[in-house]
């Protein structure tokens, strides 16, 4: 068997290979993630637009159907790095169509803001923001010209 036929099988192969794999992958239009509370399947009207002529319509008996599953998601994150500067930290749990939260952030002049917030269809985004005094200055460090010598 010549060499150029033995990697023509060799690319057939990885090539169905690849092939076969790819269909049970994780893809941008399918929801893999875990689901809490229940799922609804929800009908969405399909519009057909004939491409190449200036007329669409609608059919009421037509219907995509899909699910929507309730959205349910809490997560926490921090960074505290003594070196730069940098302290902040968030968090944000979400049940349904409400999500709270918090964050703060250690500003430059040393106060922390903290931003508590909360978010549902009847309220809209509403946010109470805290901040922390810097911490203060001890009043007896002063300058002193005897502590200098050139």
């Amino acid at each position: 068997m010549s060499f150029r036929k033995i990697v023509f099988i060799f690319e057939v192969f990885f090539s169905c290979l690849m092939v076969c794999s790819a269909q049970e992958s994780y893809h941008y239009s399918h929801f893999s993630g875990p689901v809490s509370g229940s799922v609804s399947e929800i009908s969405v009207p399909k519009s057909l637009e004939l491409y190449g002529t200036d007329r669409s319509y609608y059919n009421p008996n037509d219907m995509s159907f899909d699910y929507v599953a309730k959205p349910d998601y809490a997560f926490v994150y921090g960074v505290n790095d003594p070196e730069t500067g940098n302290s902040q930290k968030h968090e944000e749990t979400r049940d349904g169509d409400v999500v709270r939260g918090e964050y703060s952030i250690l500003e430059p002049d040393g106060s922390i803001r903290r931003v508590v917030y909360t978010a549902d269809p009847e309220n809209g985004f509403q946010a109470t923001v805290h901040r922390t005094p810097p911490p203060q200055q001890n009043s007896n460090n002063y300058h002193n010209e005897d502590d200098y010598y050139y």
